[in-house]
Formats: structure tokens, sequence, C-alpha cells
């Protein structure tokens, strides 16, 4: 019976827009639970009205249009009037109908329903278009025209970070176009120039995202700068400052090393090195005559032992041919 009644209400209902008149839009508004959705995301609209001070006999909504591109409608709906002697959601034409005789609410909620935002929808925003057709107690029909907007956001899928100035780098999505602005992240960074007490040194920092760079001076240091020792002449070396003056210093030499032995009749030789430049120089080892007696006491002592040991051979052969 409930079902008779409710296509019978809908045909009514279709039937008398030939004779509705359309008023104020803004008596009914549609607002949506969420500020923006995603793709995939479900999205509740809600039909309020506004500024009635009577009731009505039955209501309709139907859904005039939809964004089918971005949304599809997702259930039948449902009204707020839980005393409705009848009330059906969305049927396969998109109209939803509720009717009490002389009692329906028209200020506040009166129904909601769900669209989902589609996996491919386009950024941007979606219109769902509703017609909104009161039957007043006396019969009277008016129909409200309103919209509701769904805004579908990016889920964005960002670019790498490119620097737009000394403090800043931004990434662009890839899907929508939307920029993402952020500082710089600058590293510890390095000396890439050493101060002197001529000249200020610099150190250079990189973004860890884009690989932007800036620099810092160095103050200048107090001290001299001087670069390497180099000998100039057999008891001397020196070293220059980065300004151009000198420093000069005796030769640091080790303890040098013999490189060539000296004899009882010939010279040796002993090498010394700078510790601080590398110069090197060497000394003659004089010939040593201790060194000759110790060689004819060697060829003696040997001739001696040589001698034992024949007498005792030939000493043993005796007895043994005795």
């Amino acid at each position: 019976m409930k079902k008779v009644v409710s296509v019978v209400l809908v045909a009514l209902m279709v039937l008398g827009l030939s004779i509705t008149a359309f008023a104020d839009d803004t008596k009914f508004t549609v607002t949506t639970n969420v500020t923006e959705a995603k793709r995939g995301d479900t999205v509740t609209l809600t039909v309020a009205g506004a500024g009635f001070t009577a009731k009505a006999n039955s209501m309709a909504i139907k859904l005039t249009a939809v964004d089918d591109k971005a949304l599809v409608l997702d259930g039948k709906g449902e009204w707020k009037d839980a005393s409705a002697l009848l009330k059906d959601g969305f049927d396969d034409k998109g109209m939803a109908v509720i009717a009490n005789t002389g009692a329906l609410e028209l200020v506040g909620d009166v129904f909601s329903f769900n669209v989902k935002v589609k996996d491919d929808a386009p950024i941007g925003t979606a219109e769902v278009k509703l017609d909104v057709i009161v039957e007043a107690a006396d019969g009277t029909k008016t129909t409200y025209q309103t919209v509701g907007t769904v805004t579908v956001a990016c889920t964005h899928t960002y670019g790498e970070w490119k620097s737009v100035d000394a403090e800043n780098h931004e990434h662009v999505c890839t899907i929508c176009g939307a920029k993402e602005s952020a500082p710089h992240v600058w590293d510890d960074g390095v000396v890439t120039k050493e101060a002197t007490h001529t000249e200020e040194g610099v150190k250079t920092y990189t973004c860890k995202d884009c690989d932007a760079t800036k620099t810092e001076a160095i103050e200048k240091v107090a001290e001299h700068t001087f670069g390497e020792w180099k000998s100039v002449d057999a008891e001397n070396h020196e070293r220059v400052c980065a300004c151009g003056e000198k420093e000069t210093a005796p030769h640091a030499w080790d303890e040098g090393k013999v490189t060539v032995e000296a004899t009882a009749t010939t010279a040796g030789e002993k090498v010394f090195n700078c510790k601080d430049c590398g110069a090197t120089k060497s000394e003659v080892i004089p010939p040593n005559p201790a060194m000759g007696d110790s060689a004819v006491a060697i060829v003696f002592l040997s001739t001696l032992a040589l001698a034992a040991v024949c007498g005792v051979v030939v000493a043993s052969k005796k007895r043994v041919n005795g």
C-alpha cells in the first residue's frame, strides 16, 4: 500500500510541475560535510530550508543534474522527518518524496544524501542541481531550485624542489599544477676559500633539497698565513705569506744517515735532511786507519788458527801410522 501511495504522489507532483510556481532560490540550500574531498571519497550533501512560516503536505526533491564526470549518486538518501506518513528516497529517476498532511517541517535539515567522488574525477568543483517541490496545505505547489557544490581536491604528486629566490624553493604538482613553497634547508657549509690577514675567506652552504647555494664571508685572520718552507741556499730556507712578506730561518737538520761506510783507505759519506723544507747536505767521513790494523790482526789470527788445525791433523796421522 505504501509503495502505491508513493507512486501516486510522485505522479501527481510531476504532473503538477506545469502549474508549479518557481520561487526564491534562497529558501533551500545544500551544504556538504567536508570543505574538500579527494578522489574516491564519499560526501554527504544536506538540503535545508529557512524562512518558512507554515508546514507542508508533501515535498519532493528531484535531481536535475549531477556532474557525472566527477560524481555518482551513492544510495537513496534519507528524509529527516521521522514522523512522516510516507517517505521514499531517490528512485531510478532521481526523485525522492515525503508526505504528512499539513505537518511537514520546512525549516532546518530536511533531506541528506551521499555522492561518491570518482577515481578519475577532474580537480575543481562539481555541481549537484536539485529542484525542491513543496506542496502547501492549500495544495499550491512551489519549486525551489538549489545547487550543491563538491570541491574535488588534488592528492598532489609534486616534482622536484627548485630554487625561486635566495630564501625559498618550490615544487609543482604534476597533476593539478598547484605550487608549494618552503624555505631552503641549508647544510653545515664548507670552507671554499681560506681567510688570510689580507683577504676574507668564503664559506659555501648548499640547500639539501634543491641544491641552491649561498656564501658567507670569513673574517680576515690577524696573523700571517705562510706557505711551505723552501730552501734558498745551503744554510737557510724561507716561506712567503699571502701578503708577500718573507720569513727566513736556518735549515733544521736531522741526525743524518751514513750512506757510504768509510774504510782504512777510503772516505765514507753521511747525508742530512732538513726537517722543514726537505733540503739535503752531505758530510765526508774520513778514512779510518784503525780499521786497517784490525784487518791485519784478523788475518794473523785466522792464519794461526788454521796452522793449529793442520798441526793437530798431522799429529793424529802419525799416531795412526806408528
